[in-house]
């Protein structure tokens, strides 16, 4: 696990979204958020910051989130992605074999986080 604060991007079409999540993980926990709102510009942030994982959205107009994993995962820093959408189907055994996982939204913030925690520090054991 990473010292300091855990280091997520959040990258999500839906203006109001980024903000909202920023909010409810700073409460949560020891989070620094950076946000976008869309593909191509959270690619950009991505490159510059660096962070320990990556939160976006699937479907956005522009670079989709299908393409930002792909981009994401062919760069030199490596780094699990969580995917959200409101689409059941997508899974990340059909559709995407490079993200951690796929949250189905809507999603309580406690799962989130739990997400987060099992992204950036894989070998600590599951909570109950």
């Amino acid at each position: 696990m990473t010292s300091g604060p855990v280091k997520i991007l959040i990258i999500d079409d839906d203006f109001d979204l980024p903000f909202l999540l920023e909010n409810a993980l700073r409460r949560r926990g020891d989070f620094e958020v950076i946000k976008a709102t869309r593909g191509d510009v959270g690619y950009m942030k991505f490159a510059a910051s660096k962070p320990d994982v990556v939160l976006t959205d699937y479907y956005m107009p522009g670079l989709s989130g299908g393409e930002l994993v792909a981009k994401i995962t062919a760069s030199e820093h490596k780094v699990p992605v969580i995917v959200m959408s409101g689409d059941a189907k997508l899974t990340t055994e059909k559709h995407l074999d490079n993200v951690f996982r796929v949250l189905h939204k809507p999603f309580l913030v406690a799962d989130l986080v739990k997400v987060i925690l099992e992204a950036v520090n894989p070998e600590a054991p599951a909570s109950p």
